[in-house]
């Protein structure tokens, strides 16, 4: 048996007594496209330049400096106590006004609703919008142009 192994460990080492290796494997070889783009890729990049101290006083960089800073301009005075009450009384006033217009055209819209209720009622009976499509529409014609005449409003 013993002469078996050794010759089995013999065969086994030989090919590296022999310093056979296997040759490594071939690089794969890239397709004419990505050739091309890896060649046009290496002509568009830029050496980065790092800006130091070193860089600077060596390529001349200039700093400009003034021998003398003009003053800044006074700041505005703080408002005064009328004017403080006076600016709270026109805010005020803008307020009230803005809530009054809104109440207004409130009252406008519900009164022009009620009249475009009354106007199909007296015209239609007790005949639907969905009975009849023309008589629908010219309703809804006639709505919204009193809308748009009452939406109209003086120029200031």
């Amino acid at each position: 048996m013993r002469p078996l192994l050794l010759a089995s460990f013999a065969l086994a080492a030989l090919p590296l007594v022999a310093g056979e290796t296997q040759p490594p494997p071939p690089a794969p070889v890239d397709s004419p496209l990505v050739a091309a783009a890896k060649a046009s890729a290496a002509k568009k990049r830029k050496a980065t330049i790092v800006i130091t101290n070193d860089n600077l006083s060596k390529s001349g960089g200039h700093i400009t400096t003034t021998a003398s800073q003009s003053p800044l301009p006074p700041l505005p005075p703080p408002p005064n106590e009328a004017q403080l009450i006076a600016e709270k009384a026109r805010k005020e006033a803008e307020a009230k006004g803005a809530a009054e217009r809104a109440a207004a055209e409130q009252k406008a819209k519900e009164q022009q609703t009620a009249k475009a209720g009354q106007v199909i009622e007296a015209q239609e009976g007790a005949m639907t919008l969905f009975d009849d499509p023309a008589t629908a529409e010219h309703l809804a014609e006639e709505a919204a142009k009193a809308k748009d005449a009452a939406a109209k409003k003086p120029p200031m």
